[in-house]
């Protein structure tokens, strides 16, 4: 019955693409640069927080993408995440 899950390739069971990782790849690179500079600083940057600052920039992004981007949860690195 579960064999499908076997399979490596996400199928319709999700867009197998990390939505922070298709964000960076619109930004330009400045702006690219802050965004990876504040997510590396866990000291002075909060997921909460930096996802507030993207909704407020007008970005359309969760904050559960971004939280699962910053620890490594989401499919960037692997593709059956």
């Amino acid at each position: 019955m579960l064999e499908h899950l076997k399979n490596r390739t996400r199928g319709n069971y999700g867009p197998g693409q990390c939505k922070f990782a298709r964000l960076l790849e619109r930004l330009d690179d400045t702006d690219r640069q802050i965004l990876l500079d504040c997510m590396a600083d866990r000291d002075n940057y909060s997921s909460h927080g930096i996802w507030q600052g993207l909704r407020a920039a007008g970005v359309q992004i969760g904050a559960t993408s971004v939280n699962r981007h910053r620890d490594g949860m989401c499919p960037c690195g692997d593709d059956n995440a």
